[in-house]
């Protein structure tokens, strides 16, 4: 992956011809002065449909805007590893957000929510949940979750194909 981001680096800033040279293990690319050669691994990967929940014990929808407002507030009071703390309380119909630093103080914020299942709290680093609002696109986002110390699954409230997976904190 390093070397498929340093490559569109060379592409990008390289002008004129781009001369393409591949074998079975090997991959080279020369752009005026600029050689960039890289090995190509065949190799067994991991089967990502394994972690990708296909149900959920724990659903919650929430309004895009109001998570990444809680978000950004949260964030403040987060410690050294932005580490939050995320409930769901199907009860209460609600979602919330907490962070503790002992340098700042400590916050919670909670968000109305359409919720099922049981009740599930677990800590994770919140800038990787901010960051998936970024990549789903509606005004609902919904958040599934199996138990403890499994990913919390993120996607559009409305939606079923993306997926976004954010695995937890082990503090």
């Amino acid at each position: 992956m390093r070397n498929a981001a340093e490559l569109i680096r060379i592409l990008e800033t390289g002008r004129g011809a781009v001369d393409v040279y591949f074998s079975e293990n090997q991959l080279s690319v020369r752009v005026k002065d600029i050689y960039f050669t890289t090995r190509l691994i065949d190799g067994t990967f991991p089967n990502y449909r394994q972690i990708v929940p296909t149900s959920y014990t724990t659903e919650a929808v929430v309004l895009k805007e109001d998570l990444a407002q809680a978000l950004r507030t949260i964030s403040i009071f987060a410690d050294k590893y932005a580490q939050v703390t995320l409930t769901i309380v199907p009860k209460k119909k609600e979602v919330a957000f907490s962070s503790r630093n002992p340098d700042v103080g400590e916050h919670t914020i909670t968000l109305p929510a359409t919720v099922s299942g049981e009740e599930m709290s677990m800590n994770f680093n919140g800038k990787y949940i901010a960051d998936a609002l970024q990549s789903i696109s509606g005004e609902s986002i919904r958040l599934g979750l199996n138990g403890v110390g499994k990913p919390l699954a993120m996607s559009a409230g409305s939606e079923t194909g993306f997926v976004y997976i954010v695995m937890p904190m082990n503090r």
